[in-house]
């Protein structure tokens, strides 16, 4: 019945276990662009769990594609961030500004003396906009010498990425392989092959291949079922922040578990014995009782926060994904 219906089926503790101790950690393109948004006690932890696994990392080539070429804006993202920031505080105090002299709340009220007040509004705007501008915008630059996560990115992940699509014929068949899982709801992608074609999303091109936007999770898919079965990993656990039900099967709002259509996929194609997938919350939480490593609660609230955001803001979407 297991056997059968395996892509149902949660694996036991003795199997987490041995998975994290044999298998192989791959990561999407989400969890390594993240790190520019965590902070530095979170980025050290997961920098702290990869070095411990170091051996047992791998990105399929898509993944490292899309992350260098959404790099920049994820940067960009963030530099956006410090700057609305800082409008907003000035705006602020303009306002009061106004309303100040709107209101002439010295003439209309005996007891309100608004102009010290309004100076003390001022000072501190002035004490916070001082400790903003010695936060130095993220420089945009292709130099990892000038980017320390760019650099431990490419560090990390030397000789552990996949290999690049062999040829146009070979994208064209995943190409068409999508369509036809849009059309029938067969994941992955087939949320982003519906949302891409609808958006008209621009399509890209790279050592010689054409890409279509929104193939990007079946083409990383299929480079995981290949790596797999070509290197005889029979033990794959895939992290993402990716929430959509391209991915994880839910119920009423609950995520149970991997669409067991994917399951099947990889164990069949990729004679794969066991594959989970993890977010990066749960990731950390399971390295913390597998390696019996400490971890601040403040680490884990952070990435659930960045997860969070990511979710409700959707300015900077991945490019070709």
């Amino acid at each position: 019945m297991k056997d059968i219906f395996k892509g149902y089926y949660r694996p036991s503790d003795d199997e987490f276990k041995k998975m994290w101790e044999e298998g192989i950690f791959v990561f999407d393109t989400n969890v390594l662009l993240n790190f520019y948004r965590y902070k530095k006690e979170t980025k050290d932890a997961i920098l702290g769990v990869l070095d411990k696994i170091q051996d047992r990392i791998w990105i399929p080539y898509q993944v490292g594609l899309e992350f260098h070429r959404n790099r920049l804006t994820v940067i960009t993202e963030q530099n956006k961030v410090l700057n609305d920031f800082k409008k907003s505080i000035k705006d602020s105090i303009s306002d009061i500004e106004k309303k100040y002299v709107a209101l002439q709340l010295d003439k209309r009220h005996t007891d309100i003396q608004a102009e010290p007040i309004l100076e003390q509004f001022k000072n501190l705007s002035d004490t916070v906009l001082k400790e903003l501008d010695e936060i130095k915008p993220k420089k945009l630059s292709n130099s990892s010498d000038e980017d320390e996560i760019f650099k431990k990115v490419s560090e990390l992940f030397e000789d552990k990425v996949g290999k690049k699509p062999e040829n146009q014929e070979w994208l064209n068949k995943v190409f068409k392989d999508g369509d036809e899982r849009a059309k029938n709801d067969i994941p992955p992608s087939f949320k982003d092959i519906t949302e891409a074609k609808k958006e008209d999303r621009e399509n890209y091109s790279y050592q010689g291949l054409f890409y279509k936007a929104g193939y990007g999770d079946l083409i990383l898919w299929r480079q995981i079922i290949e790596y797999a079965k070509q290197e005889n990993r029979k033990y794959i656990l895939f992290i993402t922040d990716d929430k959509k039900e391209d991915w994880i099967l839910s119920v009423s709002g609950q995520k149970i578990s991997p669409r067991p259509e994917l399951v099947m996929e990889i164990c069949t194609e990729g004679e794969v014995k066991d594959f989970h997938i993890y977010n990066t919350e749960s990731f950390l939480q399971n390295s913390k009782i597998m390696f019996d490593k400490p971890l601040s609660d403040k680490v884990i609230e952070d990435v659930v926060s960045v997860n969070k955001r990511n979710l409700r803001f959707k300015d900077f979407p991945l490019k070709g994904k």
